[in-house]
């Protein structure tokens, strides 16, 4: 009787470890899903693509509209709102491009490394 509770205690600690372990591992992968630096190191070109595209879309829907010209109201919020806007994009596609550079740089050297044999 006393071996069937260790064999009992030990299946079941057993069982703890790899529910920790599964746990873990599903911890994990939400944290890569909700990261951005994991999508942009994992798809590095369409994650270009799309913020392209919704920096296209963006500039669209903000863009200048015909307005009266005699209604200058609005003018000097206007021209701050769209410079605004102009150097928010420009920042966030430098910063897009350089980051996506370096991981495909990574990328490459590290193809290099591994195509490379050891001595």
């Amino acid at each position: 009787m006393a071996d069937r509770r260790k064999e009992l205690e030990q299946e079941l600690n057993a069982l703890q470890k790899e529910i920790e372990e599964t746990l873990t591992e599903v911890r994990s992968e939400i944290d890569n899903w909700a990261d951005v630096r994991y999508w942009i190191h994992r798809y590095p070109i369409h994650i270009l693509g799309a913020s392209l595209l919704f920096g296209f879309s963006v500039s669209l829907f903000t863009g200048r509209k015909k307005k009266d010209p005699s209604d200058s109201s609005e003018k000097g919020n206007n021209a701050f709102s769209s410079l605004f806007f102009s150097e928010l994009k420009k920042h966030a596609s430098k910063t897009a491009a350089k980051y996506i550079m370096k991981q495909v740089e990574e990328n490459l050297n590290k193809k290099k490394k591994e195509s490379v044999p050891e001595p």
